[in-house]
């Protein structure tokens, strides 16, 4: 659903029959590529290794040995499937009284140290890592960056990208749409992000386009969507919870008589939960605002800005995120303003592949009555997380 629907006939906005359908082929190929490349992954993964069915691993607890398969271990404890239930079970060390592991694992901790072997015990809140008692590593659970089975790691790109690449994280969207009826529609969407995190920085990159046309038999190709908005966004930590941060952004929402909008901000902001599979921050601080409205000259003001993004991480591989911010003038908040807000709720189909239904609501001060203050727009894409 998006609404409102542009009705200008202005020609500068009116494309050539068939102008994106270069576009749309391309982006045809591009999505059949990827798509044979991940088969090529799941059928013949690269540089796999064939290795035989593990003995199972033991933990020990309450006086009982139990025959487990473990998935991985963090500061939180241990995860493993066990044969006398179903799903992944995760024991807290203090409640351990032994564990072993059969498989070599390949753990990244602290300052990206790496450990690769088997797990041998548990001592003094680290973990015992080695092929024998004269190779043991002592790895401290609370340092634990990435843990992942060796044989996963050497057998599979995927996860040896995302282990090397352990401080990025990135998703990239791409969907064409084609309607051939009363009214004929094409539509060409794209979106990338990317993140990095590593302390005391973090950074995020986004960028999402749109473009829609539409005929019917009584009436020319109109575009009804031609829209982008991108951003980046840097902080750097000042302590454990507060950081510094600085966020240019931009957009353009032809439809809508916006040729260009900038509304950069800096500022400070209280990181209340920051985890690998949890997020909570609080940004604040000053901006300013310079759009171009067509037909209606610029305008632009300085303004306070108020944020807060969000992220939580299921254990079966479902995330759910989201983030807004408010940019009212600060001479006039009723006068000039931006507020926007989205959320995103992705589910995994297969490896690296997801399913992603994002709500986005934007709401300003356009000075066209019959544009309106107010977009609001779902969509349901299938995304590529890296």
């Amino acid at each position: 659903m998006h609404m409102p629907v542009w009705q200008s006939a202005d020609a500068r906005w009116v494309k050539p029959p068939g102008s994106i359908t270069g576009l749309l082929a391309a982006a045809c190929r591009i999505g059949i590529a990827a798509g044979l490349l991940l088969l090529g992954e799941a059928v013949h993964p690269v540089d796999a290794q064939p290795v035989e069915d593990p003995v199972p691993d033991q933990i020990m607890v309450k006086d009982q040995i139990l025959n487990v398969r473990i998935i991985r271990f963090d500061a939180s404890g241990v995860t493993y499937r066990s044969e006398f239930g179903k799903g992944e079970i995760t024991t807290a060390y203090t409640d351990l009284e032994g564990v072993s592991s059969r498989s070599a694992f390949r753990i990244v901790y602290g300052e990206d140290n790496e450990a690769v072997g088997r797990l041998l015990g548990f001592r003094d809140n680290r973990l015992l890592i080695g092929d024998s008692p004269s190779t043991i590593i002592h790895v401290p659970v609370e340092g634990i960056q990435v843990c992942v089975l060796a044989r996963d790691y050497y057998g599979s790109r995927w996860t040896r990208l995302r282990t090397d690449c352990r401080h990025w994280n990135a998703d990239l969207s791409l969907g064409v749409n084609y309607e051939q009826g009363a009214v004929e529609k094409r539509k060409l969407e794209i979106g990338l992000s990317m993140a990095r995190r590593k302390r005391p920085t973090r950074f995020v990159f986004g960028f999402r386009y749109a473009y829609e046309i539409e005929k019917t038999v009584d009436t020319p190709e109109r575009t009804t969507k031609d829209e982008f908005d991108t951003y980046l966004l840097g902080e750097v930590d000042v302590s454990r919870k507060v950081y510094l941060f600085i966020r240019p952004a931009a957009e353009r929402d032809l439809p809508r008589l916006i040729e260009s909008r900038t509304y950069p901000a800096a500022g400070i902001g209280y990181r209340l939960v920051d985890k690998e599979n949890r997020r909570l921050l609080f940004p604040i601080g000053i901006g300013y605002v310079s759009e171009e409205f067509i037909g209606f000259g610029p305008i632009s003001y300085t303004s306070a800005y108020v944020g807060i993004e969000g992220l939580y991480e299921f254990s079966n591989g479902m995330a759910l995120s989201g983030e807004a911010l408010y940019m009212p003038e600060l001479s006039d908040p009723g006068r000039n303003w931006l507020f926007r807000w989205m959320i995103d709720f992705a589910v995994p189909i297969y490896d690296p592949l997801a399913l992603r239904l994002r709500i986005r609501e934007e709401n300003d001060n356009n000075p066209d009555p019959a544009v309106g203050d107010n977009k609001f727009t779902t969509s349901l894409a299938m995304i590529f997380r890296f």
